[in-house]
């Protein structure tokens, strides 16, 4: 009896997973329903074995009401989490947003804005550029006291996440000084000398003064041929490596630019460098980490292409494109991502480590886009505001955008489905956008 009764009800799933466009094991699901039945009541599952003496309908019917209770509860459970993956999720409106009013370069001390993801409570917290949370979401750490006539040279300032007891890491300027995940340590790129673009990579412990004459010790030295230079240090979250592209000065025709040539990682506990790409590209931007801190995901051209001659000055590099590649930390297991050449200018992979969003230049449009990590599948969206991707939202549902004409920052939802919503406008330009890490 048994048995029949677990061929009809097998049935009955199967039925219903054709009807709902659903693909799971009705068979497995249908013992499973069964033997929690036979769970309870201990034993394996037989009317016979377990109908008291004298109430053979009655203990029938508690069971068939057990078992529509168990496999209702499956079905449901399974249904509402495949319409939970299928639906469209919401803006993200958890954590703070922080942002800066003005130029880096002409107003290095405006205001330091906090706001919630809605654009609600919107309030100036301090004065500098570049705001950014910690990995953790308990802090903000941005540039102040800059002198507009010495560029963007400024003091690193922590604050608590709401902006409040703010105070100076230590007095020491800083002209690119790159915070480690936690706070404790800067990488910084120093000029060796005037007359050559060589850079080498400082490290320095936060609130520690550094030898005499330097910002810190030095951790990559510079390259001795004088015509190679670091750019773009990107921590890895995990805070035990930094990433960064080695570039070389290339003619422009009337004037000498610089191209990347190596993508290197470096141990910041030993110093040890990795080459992990020689793939060239025609900038340095962008390179980003994925979560777990095991892949780089970086720009460059497909292989067999021809490296880059950009451009005169002021001439748009409208044949410059470049392809999507991620690899491993070690150098292992370079992976083309993307079929297009295109302009990239922005790059950013997901809290969650699914995805990789990005944004290239079609004049005269910007298209944002999303990779998906699983199967490389791109969706796109375009749009005609001039903006910049900034980043994530820490759910990895929504995109963070920075507004230029007319400044503004904004939200897109992650599946592209539709335009970006404006949260907060402004006169002068924005500038370095965050969203604190909370989950939500």
């Amino acid at each position: 009896m048994s048995s029949e009764f677990e061929t009809r009800l097998e049935r009955r799933v199967r039925d219903w997973a054709e009807s709902s466009d659903r693909e799971f094991d009705a068979h497995a699901l249908t013992r499973a329903a069964v033997d929690a039945g036979a769970a309870q009541y201990g034993g394996s599952f037989g009317f016979r074995r377990l109908r008291p003496a004298g109430r053979p309908h009655l203990a029938s019917a508690w069971l068939l009401l057990l078992i529509g209770l168990l496999l209702t509860l499956a079905v449901g459970i399974f249904v509402v989490g495949a319409l939970l993956r299928d639906s469209d999720r919401p803006l993200a409106r958890n954590g703070l947003i922080a942002y800066s009013v003005g130029s880096v370069f002409s107003n290095p001390n405006g205001p330091i804005h906090l706001m919630n993801p809605d654009g609600s409570d919107d309030r100036i917290v301090g004065f500098g550029t570049c705001p950014r949370f910690t990995s953790d979401g308990t802090k903000l750490i941005y540039r102040s006291g800059s002198d507009p006539t010495e560029y963007v040279q400024g003091v690193l300032t922590v604050a608590s996440a709401d902006g409040s007891e703010a105070r100076q890491l230590d007095d020491k300027s800083t002209f690119a000084g790159v915070l480690s995940p936690d706070g404790t340590k800067v990488a910084e790129l120093v000029l060796v000398s005037d007359e050559q673009p060589a850079r080498e990579i400082q490290l320095r412990d936060v609130g520690v003064d550094p030898p005499p004459g330097t910002l810190g010790e030095v951790l990559v030295p510079a390259r001795p041929d004088g015509d190679h230079s670091y750019q773009s240090l990107t921590w890895s979250p995990d805070g035990r490596s930094i990433a960064f592209a080695v570039m070389k000065q290339v003619d422009r025709g009337d004037t000498t630019s610089e191209s990347r040539v190596e993508v290197n990682v470096v141990d910041v506990a030993s110093g040890q460098v990795t080459t992990v790409s020689k793939r060239p590209g025609a900038y340095s931007m962008p390179l980003s980490w994925s979560p777990d801190s095991s892949e780089i995901a970086y720009l460059g051209l497909a292989d067999g292409a021809a490296p880059p001659v950009l451009p005169p000055t002021g001439q748009a590099p409208s044949e410059i494109g470049e392809r999507i590649f991620t690899v491993g930390a070690d150098g292992s297991g370079d992976r083309q991502r993307s079929e297009r050449s295109e302009q990239y200018v922005g790059l950013a992979w997901s809290p969650d480590g699914n995805s990789i969003a990005f944004e290239y230049f079609e004049p005269p449009q910007l298209t944002f886009g999303v990779l998906e990590i699983q199967d490389d599948s791109l969706r796109t969206r375009a749009t005609s505001t001039q903006v910049r991707l900034q980043g994530w939202s820490p759910d990895s549902s929504t995109l963070l955008l920075s507004g230029i004409e007319p400044a503004a920052v904004m939200l897109l939802p992650a599946n592209l489905a539709s335009d970006p919503e404006t949260i907060t406008t402004s006169d002068e330009r924005l500038d370095c956008v965050s969203w604190q890490a909370v989950p939500r």
